[in-house]
């Protein structure tokens, strides 16, 4: 006897399951007290909407009928009951599994982001009684240092994770240019490290306190120092020692001795320094770019400062003082900046641009070319020489020629203010010659040498202006110090030497005042570069025009008497205490 069943259901997977089902005979339970074979030899699935299998049940011969019939409608009622069962059962296991996964994942970040946020807390605790530990050990280091009470303990926290270490390794050199005597001033900066639980590093240096982190240094309390109209008064601290580890006390002990010795080599010092127009102190220290900050802010307020802090890895840092107003050269070296409110007077010391032919008869033909000159600054362009001022709009015309035979040896003087950050720069353009007329003759060398002068400019043979990027390899800046080298010139021309004259010493090089400056210029050569002057006699030669120009400041920060340096050093050393 047989019986035939029917499963459908819009899900190929479930009907998959029902196939298995089928196969292993797991309807035997469903037909209670008969027992059948299964056979699956026949079913089939039809894809329309729904997913269909049919399967045939047969049993032994001695059931009854009527028991497959009921059995039947049992069998065709099963499957979509016990799917839908199926299904609750496995969505609530897996909600369970997710959410128990949910909860362990939240719980993971938590402790994560928790125990982070809980060593923050606790390195900025840490952080801020090692503050509070080195502001008492400042304390009690100048009471040592400058009292008469020439011995202190200090004290320390004595938590786990904090250390002490001195070190060496720093200090601080000051230089004056106060003739050949006048020699550096070096202040050893022995420092007090204080170290807690590895978050961040306190220092005792020079008088000041400084902090160390992973994110940059810091200053936390300045050192006593003070500049005021040109001088500079440091009481420095030394500290020295041995001392580190963890501790709880130490011992600090003033070196009376080294302190005078020390203080009294300073005073003999300055006695060889006179009339000094500038300071430059330098800082070499693992604080240095706070260092530096620190001495920007003492110098800017009552003195002209230059600040070298371009490298803080470098741990190094300089700050230089000047009397007047500081300017510094940039654009290719061919303009200048001023650091704050100026007047700059502009002088021209002469022109040199012309050229040589043979007559005929055995004279010699020179022509003098036209050259014109003006300044740039941030506010436009003015042509003041030689009775101007012209105005920048109207053409320029041959009465602004500064080279012709009278007037190249001429000098003019032009004077102007400029706001603090103004660049300045020079403007010099070399004109061809619409008309030359005669101007005179003269001897030289046995020659007589007849002289014409321009009339009439044509157009432009070669300017240099740095501000509008106009051959700004044409116009070379120097300052004091620097060195002018001799530039053979051809023509019957004066070089650059012997234009500059007093400008320059012995050794070639310029002896000019701090703010003072010179305009060098080759405008016949438009491929020329400074190196390439040194290489052979005639252009380029960067004689053709040169400007002096100088700087005053409109405050008048002069330091009557040059500057002066103030220094006590006290040396303190640092032991073990025997508690």
């Amino acid at each position: 006897m047989s019986l035939n069943g029917r499963v459908e259901s819009p899900d190929s997977s479930e009907v998959s399951r029902w196939i298995k089902r089928v196969e292993m005979g797991e309807f035997s339970s469903i037909f209670t007290g008969y027992w059948g074979l299964i056979d699956t030899s026949g079913y089939q699935t039809q894809y329309f909407d729904r997913k269909v299998i049919t399967f045939k049940l047969t049993t032994c011969s001695q059931h009854p009928a009527g028991a497959l019939d009921a059995a039947s409608s049992r069998v065709l009622m099963t499957p979509p009951t016990t799917l839908r069962r199926r299904e609750r059962g496995q969505s609530t296991l897996v909600g369970f599994v997710l959410l128990i996964g949910m909860i362990v994942v939240a719980a993971s970040a938590t402790l994560y982001f928790g125990t982070a946020m809980m060593s923050d807390l606790r390195g900025e605790i840490q952080g801020q009684d090692a503050e509070q530990t080195m502001r008492e050990i400042d304390s009690r280091l100048n009471e040592v240092a400058f009292s008469d009470n020439l011995e202190h303990t200090l004290a320390f926290d004595p938590d786990e994770g904090q250390s002490v270490r001195i070190a060496n390794n720093a200090e601080m050199v000051i230089k004056l240019d106060g003739g050949p005597g006048c020699t550096p001033f070096v202040i050893p900066m022995g420092s007090l490290h204080y170290e807690s639980d590895g978050h961040s590093t306190v220092t005792y240096q020079g008088g000041g306190i400084w902090r160390g982190t992973p994110s940059g240094n810091e200053m936390i309390s300045p050192p006593d120092m003070e500049y005021k109209d040109g001088t500079l008064t440091f009481p420095s601290v030394n500290v020295n020692g041995s001392a580190g580890g963890q501790v709880e006390t130490l011992r600090a002990t003033k070196n009376l001795e080294y302190s005078r010795e020390r203080s009294r080599e300073y005073s003999q010092l300055m006695a060889n320094c006179s009339n000094a127009s500038q300071m430059t102190v330098t800082v070499e220290s693992r604080y240095a770019d706070v260092w530096g900050e620190y001495l920007e802010s003492e110098v800017s307020t009552n003195s002209t400062y230059d600040l070298d802090n371009a490298d803080p890895d470098d741990d190094s840092v300089t700050v230089t003082i000047s009397e007047g107003v500081d300017f510094g050269v940039g654009g290719n070296e061919s303009e200048i900046s001023v650091s704050e409110n100026a007047t700059v007077s502009t002088t021209v010391l002469g022109t040199e641009v012309s050229s040589q032919t043979p007559t005929w008869w055995g004279g010699m033909r020179k022509h003098w070319a036209p050259v014109t000159m003006g300044v740039v600054t941030d506010d436009g362009q003015m042509r003041p020489w030689p009775d101007g001022p012209y105005d920048p709009g109207d053409p320029v015309t041959a009465e602004q020629n500064l080279n012709d035979r009278e007037t190249q040896l001429s000098e003019w003087t032009h004077e102007f203010e400029v706001e603090a950050g103004a660049t300045v720069s020079l403007r010099a353009t070399q004109w061809s010659c619409a008309d030359y007329d005669y101007a005179g003759a003269d001897e030289y060398d046995g020659t007589t040498w007849y002289h014409y002068n321009c009339d009439d400019l044509g157009s432009v043979n070669l300017r240099t202006d740095a501000s509008a990027g106009e051959n700004p390899e044409n116009v070379r800046v120097l300052k004091n110090g620097d060195e002018m080298p001799v530039i053979e010139t051809r023509y019957r021309q004066r070089n650059a030497e012997e234009v500059l004259g007093p400008l320059l010493n012995e050794t070639g090089h310029l002896q000019l005042e701090d703010n003072q400056a010179v305009f060098l210029f080759e405008i016949t050569d438009p491929d020329a570069t400074w190196e390439s002057a040194k290489d052979d006699i005639g252009d380029p030669n960067y004689n053709d025009a040169i400007v002096l120009l100088e700087i005053e400041d409109q405050e008048g920060k002069e330091v009557a008497g040059g500057f002066e340096i103030r220094l006590t050093t006290n040396e303190v050393i640092i032991e073990t205490t025997n508690e």
